[in-house]
């Protein structure tokens, strides 16, 4: 397409696969009934993970029914996420306006063109809108569970985060500095803090938006459900705070601070153990059995206990995350353009 073209692009739909070959086609085809709604110059653009199922080869099949079709495969990468998938999306795009997909989602008919036409009258720093998610827990012997608005949103108002689907002006985006590519996990509240410091929002309206089908890990053992690499993500996102100087958001982001306030007190105590081990001054020892009392407290107040509790679970992991810096290293391929 023509530079001329890409100036006539509105919207680009961005959407991040791995190993999603049960759900890209529903994904694929609700986007476009999606579409078909709505006067608008768009592009659709797959960023796949490199894939080990026929996700790719399922997309290629049905390429003809699909107009404005990008393939993009990350075939290497040092580091896979969810963050890596939509900052090249990102960068591959040529719409004023992005739209944020996981392959295993499927959108709902009238968001985009309830949603476009509501952005337009917004004032200038909002400027992105989410809507309401329905989970579908799927599980191995055909049964599901499902989970209606699990957002909670009754009301249109300024949302208090997203999660993986967004929509959003692509300069306000690239103004913050976009997906953090080197975070593994917890990318969307680390950019939630980016967006909040420069004044912009995002407007949660009651209109429901997708359907996210997740498939159940049944075959995993409950500690391996609780201690994992995503608490690393957490980690990445308090430090890339501090560095970003986004530390007031990040105390008055509930859903993020109800970790980080368990971690500081954790973290203190982790301190204080170790010098009263090189020291042996007891009144350490006790200061730190009354720290953990106190983040108790503070987290069953909080209604964070589940928070607290994986905060301790997955300490070191959150604390690794603090330290781990790495740049992501990729190389992709281009399969549809």
């Amino acid at each position: 397409m023509d530079k001329e073209g890409d100036l006539q692009i509105k919207l680009s739909v961005v959407i991040i696969t791995k190993n999603e070959e049960r759900n890209i086609i529903k994904c694929l085809d609700s986007v476009y009934e999606s579409l078909n709604e709505i006067t608008i110059n768009y592009e659709v653009i797959i960023v796949d993970s490199n894939s080990s199922d026929q996700t790719i080869e399922r997309v290629i099949s049905s390429r003809v029914k699909y107009k404005n079709l990008k393939v993009i495969s990350i075939i290497e990468s040092s580091q896979y996420s969810a963050s890596l998938g939509r900052s090249i999306g990102t960068d591959q795009s040529r719409g004023t306006h992005l739209l944020f997909l996981d392959g295993d989602m499927e959108l709902h008919k009238d968001f985009l063109e309830k949603s476009l036409k509501l952005l337009k009258n917004q004032t200038v720093n909002c400027i992105g809108i989410i809507g309401k998610r329905n989970d579908v827990i799927c599980f191995s012997d055909g049964t599901f569970q499902y989970r209606e608005n699990v957002y909670n949103i009754k009301n249109d108002r300024k949302a208090i985060h997203f999660g993986g689907a967004l929509l959003i002006d692509k300069n306000a985006l690239i103004t913050v500095g976009g997906y953090d590519e080197n975070i593994i996990a917890s990318e969307e509240p680390e950019l939630f803090l980016r967006l909040k410091k420069r004044g912009f929002w995002i407007k949660e309206i009651s209109v429901e938006m997708v359907t996210h089908h997740i498939a159940a890990e049944e075959k995993t053992s409950i500690v391996s459900r609780i201690i994992n690499n995503r608490s690393i993500g957490i980690g990445q996102a308090f430090r890339s705070s501090f560095q970003k100087k986004t530390i007031l958001e990040l105390f008055s982001h509930t859903p993020l601070n109800k970790f980080l306030i368990p971690f500081i007190f954790d973290l203190t105590s982790l301190l204080l153990l170790i010098s009263f081990f090189f020291i042996a001054e007891i009144k350490l020892l006790y200061i730190a059995i009354l720290i953990q009392l106190i983040s108790f407290i503070v987290s069953v107040l909080n209604k964070g206990f589940k928070k607290y509790i994986y905060v301790k679970l997955n300490f070191f992991n959150i604390l690794k995350g603090c330290l781990y810096k790495k740049e992501t290293l990729f190389k992709l391929e281009k399969i549809v353009d």
